[in-house]
C-alpha cells in the first residue's frame, strides 16, 4: 500500500530525531556496505545513533524540533476531507522523513 494515496494528515507526522538521524546516514551506510541487507543496515544505523556525539543528537533533536513545527503549522490550516472518518486514521500509521512519506511497516 502506497502511503502518498492518502491525502491526510496522518502521513505527516513530524519525524523523531532518530527517524531523522537514520534517513540522513542510511544513503552512506548502504553505499559503505552493499553486502548488508535492510535489517543488518537498520542494526548499524542503531548502534550508530547510540553511540553518537552530543553534538549529533543536539543537530537531529534541532531538526526533529524544525520538523514538530512545520506539522503545527500544518495542522493548523488542516481542513479534513469531506466524509472524513477520525477512526480510520489508525488503520494506516505513516510519517514523513527526508521528503520521504513511508508506512510505518516501511521503516
Amino acid at each position: 500500500m502506497d502511503c502518498n494515496m492518502f491525502l491526510c494528515c496522518f502521513c505527516s507526522q513530524p519525524a523523531t530525531a532518530y527517524a531523522l538521524y537514520v534517513a540522513s546516514h542510511r544513503p552512506q551506510v548502504t553505499a559503505d556496505n552493499p553486502a548488508l541487507n535492510k535489517h543488518a543496515v537498520t542494526k548499524l544505523l542503531t548502534s550508530m545513533w547510540q553511540q553518537a556525539s552530543p553534538e549529533q543528537r543536539q543537530a537531529a533533536d534541532a531538526a526533529a524540533e524544525a520538523d514538530r513545527e512545520r506539522y503545527k503549522k500544518e495542522m493548523e490550516t488542516y481542513v479534513p476531507p469531506e466524509g472524513d472518518d477520525a477512526d480510520d486514521a489508525d488503520e494506516v500509521s505513516c510519517f514523513t522523513v527526508a521528503g520521504s512519506t513511508m508506512l510505518a511497516s516501511e521503516a
